[in-house]
């Protein structure tokens, strides 16, 4: 259905929905997103010509038809590969239900050799984890990092050994709770990541299903883990999923406040007694009070 209703909509229409996204983004303090872009070299120029003009950090990962064809030849994906890279942060894929093992494992080796991130869905829901043990003796956890892939999203379903493999691997995990509870796939065990050690940041996964609002996607993700565990945990690991964690794995000079970075700085209102659930819980974009992305006032509360 996604790809038809892309297939479907004009340049013009797609443009103009992302301009109207990247606002919302704005408006609720995000001012730099990693984005799966369709479309092969024309998404990327959508995109691009989508965020000309405002204030905010776009790091696509782009991908190319060829990717999804069983019988494409390998010189084809190197070729188109190289070509999606030089416009993108990296290379991101759907899943190993649209592509195979030899087809990710060349494009995780030309994204390494290119200083390029690679990323998959994987696990996102418990059937896909079990069709691909039938298929190939190997959950989808396992077949990702045995290509090289440098970050996962989802993984809402491990399996077996699945977390540990992660864990040793250092392989950082991207967790779309409200994505995974709209589609009713289940809920991301952030906490037993977290305990195991893996760096864990937040996403909203596709605009189709949620707004990219991340304060919305932090109080989801604090309440369920503390449901799902019955346990407390604390709400500065869901701030640092959102902020610190993605600048590092990003490699952005962005995610924390430090002299010498970009200049990314939000002032709120504070609502309660403790600043951090002060944001996760009751922040709206109506509390912000100035927002500075890249070092330029996006908006100024007089």
């Amino acid at each position: 259905m996604k790809h038809r209703i892309l297939t479907e909509t004009t340049p013009e229409t797609m443009v103009k929905s992302m301009r109207s996204s990247i606002k919302d983004m704005l408006s609720s303090g995000t001012t730099s997103f990693l984005d799966f872009r369709e479309g092969d070299l024309e998404g990327l120029k959508l995109l691009k010509k989508a965020t000309d003009d405002l204030p905010i950090n776009a790091l696509p990962l782009g991908r190319h038809n060829s990717f999804l064809d069983p019988n494409v030849e390998l010189s084809q994906v190197e070729k188109a590969c190289h070509e999606i890279i030089k416009s993108s942060h990296g290379i991101g894929l759907s899943g190993f239900g649209e592509v195979s093992d030899k087809v990710a494992r060349l494009i995780t080796q030309i994204c390494h050799d290119e200083g390029k991130l690679s990323a998959i869905h994987v696990a996102e829901y418990e059937t896909v984890q079990k069709e691909s043990l039938e298929r190939t003796g190997k959950t989808e956890v396992e077949r990702a990092i045995e290509a090289g892939f440098d970050l996962l999203i989802h993984l809402t379903s491990p399996l077996d050994s699945d977390l540990k493999l992660v864990a040793d691997n250092n392989i950082p995990i991207v967790s779309c709770p409200r994505s995974n509870g709209t589609l009713s796939v289940g809920i991301p065990p952030l906490k037993r990541m977290w305990d195991m050690g893996i760096k864990l940041l937040l996403g909203t996964d596709n605009l189709m299903f949620n707004s990219p609002n991340m304060f919305r996607e932090m109080e989801y993700a604090l309440k369920i883990t503390r449901g799902l565990s019955k346990e407390y945990f604390p709400p500065k690991e869901i701030l640092k999923m959102a902020t610190v964690n993605p600048g590092q794995v990003f490699k952005l000079n962005s995610g924390c406040l430090e002299e010498g970075r970009r200049a990314d700085v939000m002032v709120t209102q504070q609502l309660s007694m403790d600043p951090v659930l002060s944001l996760i819980n009751r922040t709206e974009p109506e509390n912000i009070k100035n927002l500075i992305s890249g070092g330029i006032i996006f908006f100024q509360k007089k």
